[in-house]
């Protein structure tokens, strides 16, 4: 080994020695009472009736509660907080806090379920967040759902990659794809796919404001107008009258604005059009 490197080593091994002797000599004294219990080997926890009943080789794996990770021998990097919190749950990273939240899940990975029964069903399905009670209640092997409020997306249990926000959000959906259910019961309807639902917006009226438009990317987005490229505009009544124009259009006089090559250009088609 070059020396240098191994200079460098010494001294960090020597540093780590001596900080794990130091907590060692901490006085017993100063430790919580009573001192914490339930650890296990390989970075586990597990606190109540039969948490972390099954486990073997799984490591990081947090269980509070009746049950909790019952099921689980060797899937890691799980949390359970709650009763029969990922109760048959064998696989990884998934968190589940409430009482029977992703209780069915199996083989399921990366699932967040926040609220009693959230994801209760979820056998398969990956990378899915319901955040409120009952929320993805029957989703079996949907991938890569959103759910936000009570019982929002309740209904589904095999569409893939919707998004439901509010409550009952997208309650009816089951087995459609891509869909954004967004406000309270804007349940949707079964089966339907790349559907989206804004709550509030139909039939609302506006005294100002500019259209808005929808591409085939499903950005939104608003028109431009050529406003931008004139200056000083205002009406000019009967004159447009005396001057040939239809008197039932409204006409207006402007000056281009300067530097505003698109506008020069488009007074200039306009004057020539209505000379002739």
């Amino acid at each position: 080994m070059n020396p240098l490197i191994e200079l460098k080593i010494q001294p960090s091994l020597f540093r780590l020695v001596l900080c794990l002797a130091c907590f060692g000599l901490v006085p017993l004294a100063e430790a919580v009472l009573p001192p914490p219990d339930g650890a296990y080997p390989g970075g586990n926890t597990a606190e109540g009736q039969n948490a972390l009943l099954s486990l073997t080789t799984g490591g990081f794996n947090t269980a509070v509660g009746f049950l909790s990770l019952r099921t689980n021998a060797i899937g890691q990097f799980n949390t359970a907080l709650g009763a029969g919190t990922l109760l048959a749950n064998i696989a990884d990273q998934n968190t589940a806090t409430g009482a029977g939240a992703l209780l069915s899940n199996t083989t399921g990975t990366e699932n967040t379920a926040n609220g009693a029964f959230a994801l209760f069903s979820n056998t398969e399905g990956g990378v899915n967040t319901a955040n409120g009670v009952f929320a993805l209640f029957n989703n079996t092997t949907g991938i890569g759902n959103t759910a936000n409020g009570w019982d929002a997306l309740s209904g589904n249990p095999s569409g893939i990659n919707t998004t439901a926000l509010g409550v009952a959000a997208g309650q009816l959906q089951t087995t459609g794809d891509g869909n954004v259910y967004i406000g309270a019961n804007m349940v949707g309807v079964a089966g339907e796919s790349n559907a989206c639902y804004i709550r509030s917006i139909f039939n609302q009226t506006s005294t100002s404001g500019i259209p808005v438009l929808i591409n085939s990317s499903n950005k939104l987005g608003t028109t431009t107008s050529s406003k931008r490229f004139k200056e000083e505009i205002k009406s000019m009544d009967k004159a447009s009258q005396r001057s040939g124009f239809c008197a039932e259009t409204r006409h207006v006089s402007l000056q281009e604005r300067p530097g505003s090559l698109r506008a020069s250009r488009s007074l200039a088609w306009l004057l020539r059009t209505w000379k002739r």
